[in-house]
């Protein structure tokens, strides 16, 4: 998806009829190679919430639950890995960040099952915060937080809970985010009503084959986030999947 989408003004959809919407929003995804529902909201939220609300979104992305049938793993391991192997050796992937970016649904299924590490993907380097300086710990905690979009504190400890740990206790989180990151402006998952929030946290779900609250939270922290404030977090991850490990079927 294109980077540095220009976001139209305030009411600019809403002088739109209805074929000149659609045919607006269908160039609009082709030119951003956007591919989901999910991708849509993230880069126009606007646009996202017109289409719903005027019952035109299927017109421009199908429902994923229509696309295709749920992908079945086999059961058996040595299979799912010789699957996974040849997907990788035909897409050049060698970081196992790659094959969770390339097909999530696969990833998660491997990781389920413990068979991640048999597969001999690399991993990037992990940081020793502890053993940086304060000056080098606050750059390197910076440009995290920039190349990751991270505003929030609460997605700095979710994200990268040891960096957030190592910062409370020198006292240098004020100097990465501030207090007055509390006053910013509303989240955009606010513009879309109970119904829309459910519907958007079921499709991410399904998208990424989340299986529990926690895989909710580390893919889209912002929409559990605000699931949870409403008190709807149910209807998309129900409590007997809070936290239990199941593979993808």
């Amino acid at each position: 998806m294109a980077e540095g989408i220009m976001r139209k003004p305030r009411g600019f959809y809403f002088n739109m009829s209805d074929d000149e919407l659609v045919k607006y929003a269908l160039q609009f995804c082709a030119r951003n190679d956007i591919k989901s529902r999910m991708q849509l909201f993230i880069s126009d939220a606007s646009l996202y919430v017109v289409l719903n609300r005027r019952k035109l979104l299927s017109s421009v992305i199908p429902h994923s639950r229509n696309k295709s049938a749920p992908v079945r793993w086999p059961h058996n391991n040595d299979r799912l890995l010789h699957i996974a192997k040849e997907y990788c050796t035909n897409n050049g992937i060698r970081m196992k960040g790659e094959l969770c970016k390339s097909n999530p649904k696969l990833y998660s299924a491997l990781r389920y099952r413990r068979l991640l590490d048999a597969l001999g993907l690399k991993t990037k380097a992990v940081a020793h915060w502890s053993k940086m300086g304060d000056d080098e710990l606050l750059d390197a905690a910076k440009a995290l937080c920039s190349s990751n979009g991270i505003t929030q504190r609460s997605e700095l400890g979710a994200k990268f809970s040891r960096l957030y740990t190592v910062l409370t206790n020198r006292q240098l989180l004020d100097k990465v985010i501030p207090h007055s990151y509390h006053k910013r402006k509303k989240s955009k998952w606010c513009q879309l009503s109970d119904g829309e929030l459910v519907e958007m946290g079921r499709d991410a779900c399904l998208m990424h084959c989340l299986k529990s609250r926690t895989d909710l939270t580390m893919h889209y922290f912002s929409l559990y986030n605000e699931l949870r404030k409403r008190r709807i977090l149910d209807k998309v991850v129900p409590r007997d999947n809070r936290g239990r490990k199941q593979g993808c079927s």
